[in-house]
């Protein structure tokens, strides 16, 4: 890893923890779309990203 990378990825945990911790109210969770760069996240896929696997 570059010196960019690590602090890219700093940058994002900081900002997931502070939303997780301030904004977010009881109850309500953070997820991500299944990108590979928030896979550390829960995913949920909209309705739209939902029927694409079955249109296959």
């Amino acid at each position: 890893m570059n010196g960019k990378k690590i602090e890219a990825q700093c940058t994002e945990a900081a900002l997931a923890g502070f939303i997780s911790e301030e904004i977010l109210k009881d109850g309500q969770i953070l997820l991500s779309d299944r990108a590979g760069q928030f896979a550390v996240f829960d995913h949920a896929a909209c309705w739209v990203h939902m029927e694409r696997p079955l249109r296959k």
